[in-house]
């Protein structure tokens, strides 16, 4: 659910339509008890036992928006990031942890960066990072952090949610690590973690 109202409101679209087949009653009881405490942000909803779906409408006030591109699509992300390891870790049997908001500091307890999402994948320690802003524009940071932590260019995956796919690859291309939108994000943390494992 939460996937389908990031996405919702990442193409501006207000209505949203989430199926629930597969789930069982608590689970649905829980994907309503979510829509009904997330009051400002979620409109009016309905669910459809005949259809197994859940629909509603979006709230389009700046708050209610700033809210679901920053917080909320980092839990989104978070939750389908934990999806796509476990089955690549089924797939290549290999044991993971997923973990979100690290923060990398010294002995001394001084902060040196946060990291958004971090995976640990086997041995192999991967950084997914989330740009929410319209504006962002420093790939050089990532490219220097990336550096210090030595998963530059291929165990770090910078999410902006503003590009366009052509856009996305083209800050690729520049910045030696995976550049993904919210459309492709699901192929590029693939193809990040496969590489390592196929290759």
């Amino acid at each position: 659910i939460l996937n389908v109202l990031y996405r919702a409101m990442s193409r501006n679209e207000s209505k949203f339509t989430a199926p629930l087949a597969g789930k069982d009653e608590l689970q649905k009881q829980k994907i309503l008890a979510l829509l009904e405490d997330m009051k400002g942000v979620i409109g009016c909803y309905h669910y459809d036992p005949t259809e197994n779906t859940v629909s509603g409408h979006l709230e389009e006030m700046p708050r209610a928006r700033k809210f679901l591109n920053g917080i909320f699509m980092e839990i989104a992300l978070t939750r389908e990031t934990e999806k796509i390891v476990s089955r690549l870790a089924e797939q290549y049997h290999q044991t993971f942890d997923v973990k979100s908001n690290v923060v990398v500091a010294t002995q001394n307890g001084v902060t040196q960066n946060e990291f958004d999402i971090v995976i640990m994948f086997g041995k192999t320690l991967y950084v997914v990072e989330i740009k929410s802003g319209k504006s962002f524009r420093d790939y050089s940071k990532y490219y220097s952090v990336g550096r210090k932590y030595g998963i530059v260019p291929n165990r770090i995956l910078l999410v902006d949610s503003w590009l366009k796919e052509w856009e996305a690859d083209m800050a690729e291309y520049f910045a030696e690590y995976y550049v993904a939108t919210l459309d492709s994000f699901e192929d590029k943390l693939i193809r990040m973690i496969s590489a390592d494992m196929e290759g």
